[in-house]
């Protein structure tokens, strides 16, 4: 072989792969350190660009489940507070209950409305003041909020809370017909269908027959309706009471019957001072079902449980004072009342009554004496009005309000009355209020309680993701150390040869030496 001494090929060779071994020792070493497979972009350029996008879908899932924890508290803060509400709302119906039955004075209905009237207070307070963070939770401004629970755009769930307030809660559709008398000969079957009930569209009722509708009068058309209100949404009840307008005249009835139920001869005073007419129709109430009683010698005739006042007189009769001077009609005349519908989701009432019979007009006594024409046909407009919980604690309620609700103590029109549990049918009424509003709470609470399922769902399922994202980016980024712990032996052990190899490539140079000695 030839010998040179210019150029020490051995000794270049050993140096490039001596610095090879180094650059490679120094990137396990750095690996090793940092417990990272790739620290710079010359380790690995497309792992990189995976890795550094898995990393940030992982922080922001990260920060997704947070927002969803913070949806969630701010639902817990919501459904708690309506909790303290339902509770109240059970107290309210409570009371109302308590407050339905005439063995209460006004003094003890008056305590029982201040104390619903504190309660509802509360329940304002309660809606007015549950907050998170700054926001109002419970007064109806908290609706379509976004929380992003993903780590892309438009990821979200949306929640909604609606307003618990006691003018917003317990909206109910009350819509009453007009009083209804009619010729008793004039009266007819009767046939009943429902609109806009769900899963229908329209509902229709057995037919009502001309003997029922004589004896029962509007208490059957509501017996129809009751007998399938937890499948249509809509009850239905009966105000069968009429006073008369004018004072009772002293005088003698003869044939009087109530309902078919003969009085008997009555000898009576002006305004019926000693209770003698009263008496005679009570005396039969049982079979009547008929009640009288008088104010300022007037006759109110009441029928508790809603069913027809049929009402004759004899002939001879029609010219004696008192009552049968009030009438036009000797045949026979049935006193049907109002009849109110009552529907809990407020929405509009359309029901359909056809026949029942011919409208009549009959004639009630004024002061003066002389006779005043009362139409029984059905007014052309039916009273209708959308009634919240709020309203039955404003003081008053409007005349448009208590007609709709055929919320007044008899007669034909309707004067502003006193709202709450003050009276029996506002006690009624507040029932049917109460209930709607623990309906509509409970409406929002189950709402609620499917997006609280929704988030938690959704956070169980993105935190698995977040850990699979972590999982891949891992597999990309970190090291493997056992495998990197044998690079940095093998690496090691190189460098260590190579230093040797140099060591010897330049000793090799000297072997020319000898040849000049």
């Amino acid at each position: 072989m030839g010998f040179r001494i210019n150029t020490n090929i051995s000794a270049m060779n050993a140096y490039v792969n001596s610095s090879s071994t180094s650059r490679a020792l120094d990137e396990s070493i750095s690996k090793l350190s940092s417990g990272l497979r790739i620290n710079k972009a010359a380790d690995d350029a497309s792992g990189m660009t995976i890795a550094d996008s898995l990393k940030a879908q992982a922080s922001a899932l990260g920060q997704a489940i947070a927002n969803g924890n913070d949806a969630i508290g701010i639902v817990q803060t919501a459904d708690k507070a309506m909790d303290e509400q339902l509770s109240i709302l059970n107290t309210i119906r409570t009371k109302a209950v308590q407050a339905a039955q005439d063995g209460q004075t006004s003094q003890s209905r008056e305590a029982l409305q201040s104390d619903i009237s504190r309660l509802l207070e509360e329940l304002d307070n309660i809606a007015t003041t549950t907050s998170f963070n700054g926001q109002q939770l419970l007064n109806g401004n908290f609706s379509n909020k976004n929380f992003q629970i993903g780590a892309y755009a438009n990821q979200t769930v949306q929640v909604s809370i609606g307003a618990t307030a006691s003018d917003k809660i317990g909206l109910t559709r009350f819509e009453t017909s007009g009083f209804m008398a009619f010729s008793t000969a004039a009266i007819a079957s009767a046939s009943l269908t429902l609109s806009g009930i769900d899963g229908y569209g329209e509902y229709k009722f057995q037919d009502i027959s001309k003997e029922e509708m004589q004896k029962d009068g509007l208490k059957a058309i509501a017996d129809r309706i009751n007998g399938v209100s937890d499948l249509t949404g809509v009850s239905a009840k009966v105000l069968n009471t009429i006073t008369f307008t004018g004072v009772v005249q002293e005088g003698t009835i003869n044939g009087l019957q109530i309902n078919g139920i003969t009085i008997g001869k009555v000898e009576v005073k002006a305004g019926d001072s000693n209770a003698v007419l009263i008496n005679a129709i009570n005396k039969v109430k049982e079979q009547t079902g008929v009640e009288a009683s008088r104010k300022d010698g007037k006759l109110t005739l009441t029928a508790r449980d809603g069913r027809a006042i049929k009402l004759e007189f004899s002939a001879a009769s029609s010219q004696i004072g008192a009552l049968s001077a009030c009438f036009s009609e000797t045949s026979g005349m049935t006193i049907l009342g109002k009849l109110t519908l009552i529907r809990q989701d407020a929405r509009d009432i359309v029901v359909k009554i056809t026949g029942g019979g011919q409208a009549s007009k009959f004639s009630i006594c004024k002061n003066d004496g002389s006779d005043g024409a009362m139409s029984g046909a059905v007014v052309s407009k039916t009273n209708q009005q959308t009634v919240s919980l709020g309203n039955m604690n404003s003081g008053i309620l409007s005349s448009s309000l208590a007609a709709a609700m055929g919320y007044f103590g008899g007669g034909i029109t309707a004067n502003d009355q006193l709202s709450g549990v003050t009276t029996y049918y506002g006690a009624q009424a507040m029932i049917s209020i109460s209930e709607s509003a623990q309906k509509a709470l409970d409406r929002i609470r189950s709402d609620l309680g499917s997006v609280q399922n929704q988030l938690q769902s959704t956070i169980n399922n993105i935190s698995v993701t977040q850990v699979n994202v972590k999982s891949a980016e891992s597999q990309i980024r970190d090291v493997d150390f056992a495998t990197e712990a044998s690079n940095f032996n093998k690496y090691n052990i190189l460098a260590q040869s190579g230093s040797y190899a140099m060591s010897q490539a330049n000793t090799i140079q000297q072997n020319v030496m000898r040849l000049l000695q």
